[in-house]
């Protein structure tokens, strides 16, 4: 009798050590900065695929790569790095990389800025493709958050969709344009078939 008792509290000790062990390795590989709760949501903003880390390091085991656009559940983790969700991997991302809300996506461009200019009128995608200057319409009364005029001249937004203007579709709509870069309404009054551009030239 004496014999299994002593076996049978080897084996229950030997538990214990088990259960002890795997609670250690998941206090290593899971932050304890990070909960179930104080997610917030982002999107990817470049426009080439980022890196999920393992950890907080570029040198770490890659995790997975997410697109551009591609929306994640994020929370501050130490300068420079975020704790991010996606689907059911997580992992940790550069934070300049996350935005709040989408970014435009860019594209080479079927018409430069200097030709269109020239043309005043371009027919692409079931639109007529019309621009109007900020130098003749300051639209002081447009609210464009993170209003900025882009390298090729165009009026764009904090996020990098040109700035629009359309009577047919309504404000927020987001666009492809043969310009390089996606579009946002912000505007209205032109013809019902019209995209009407804002640029600076």
């Amino acid at each position: 009798m004496m014999r299994m008792v002593k076996k049978g509290k080897s084996r229950a000790g030997m538990r214990y050590v088990l259960l002890w062990l795997v609670i250690c390795m998941l206090m290593v590989l899971v932050p304890s900065s990070v909960d179930a709760s104080g997610y917030k949501t982002g999107y990817v903003s470049p426009q080439t695929p980022i890196k999920m880390y393992r950890r907080a390091n570029v040198k770490s085991k890659i995790v997975r790569q997410l697109a551009h656009n591609k929306q994640v559940q994020y929370k501050p983790y130490k300068k420079g790095w975020y704790f991010v969700k996606r689907g059911n991997k997580s992992g940790y991302v550069r934070a300049k990389y996350i935005s709040r809300s989408k970014t435009a996506k860019e594209s080479t461009p079927v018409y430069s800025a200097s030709y269109f200019m020239q043309m005043g009128v371009l027919y692409w995608g079931g639109w007529r493709w019309t621009w109007y200057s900020q130098r003749v319409l300051p639209g002081g009364g447009l609210s464009i958050p993170g209003r900025h005029v882009n390298y090729a001249g165009y009026v764009s937004d904090g996020n990098g969709y040109i700035c629009l203007a359309s009577s047919a579709l309504s404000r927020g709509t987001v666009v492809n344009t043969p310009f390089g870069w996606q579009g946002k309404v912000y505007d209205s009054g032109c013809s019902y078939d019209t995209l009407d551009v804002y640029v600076s030239w």
